[in-house]
Parts: C-alpha cells; structure tokens; sequence
C-alpha cells in the first residue's frame, strides 16, 4: 500500500493490467510479476450509503457515516469512507490512507480539489 497516505497498487509487468487487491498472480493473464506501484489518487464516486449500525466495535460510536465506491482512473474499484464534505452531485474525488479509530489504515475519499484529512475522525468534521 505504500506509505502513509500514498497510493500503490499492483501492475502486471507483462500486461499491464492494475489490480486491487494484492493478489499473487495478474487477474487478467495470470503472470506472476505484479509488483505495486504509485497511482493516480483520482477517481469518481459511483455510489454511496450510509451506514447507520455497525457490528464492529471500531466503527459503532462513529455512527452514521458514508462509505461509498470509487471507481480510480487508474482501473480498479475501492470501497472508502467518505469525508464530510464529499459531495455526490460532484463525484470528482481522490482517495487516501488514513488511520481508522483503532489506528489501523482505511481508505477514504475526499474531494479532488480539497486537501486530504490526517485521520478517519478528521474527516468526519470537515
């Protein structure tokens, strides 16, 4: 996944096909040399929910909150929590790594031109 915040996702060295998540061999033509690189950060969002009980213990107190599916212009699809001020009517939005109420890595969508928050609980103010 990269460093913090940063985007790296695996690249077919023999098709060039981008995949998420990791796997051990290419989706597509089953090579084995699929090593991660930096992506583009960008995407749209192509639909979203919100999430009003959560059987996770990590999430029940941050209740409600939106997650939401990005399509990255890179190829792939992530499922991200989604910042505040994420606006469906402008699906326009880049996606980072930020770390969740326990301090392990989520992702989370935020708009293309704003500035990506530092933390899960950051995002839910803006």
């Amino acid at each position: 996944m990269g460093s913090e915040g940063s985007l790296e996702l695996q690249v077919c060295s023999a098709c060039g096909h981008v995949q998420y998540p990791d796997r051990e061999l290419c989706a597509n033509c089953l090579a084995d040399e699929v090593p991660s690189r930096p992506a583009d950060d960008r995407g749209r969002l192509l639909s979203w929910t919100l999430i009003h009980a959560s059987i996770d213990p990590v999430f029940r107190d941050g209740v409600p909150w939106r997650v939401g599916a990005v399509a990255l212009d890179a190829g792939p699809i992530l499922i991200t929590h989604l910042a505040a001020d994420v606006n469906p009517s402008a699906p326009g939005v880049r996606v980072t790594r930020v770390n969740g109420p326990d301090g392990r890595a989520v992702w989370l969508a935020y708009p293309a031109d704003g500035n990506p928050p530092k933390t899960l609980r950051d995002a839910a103010k803006r």
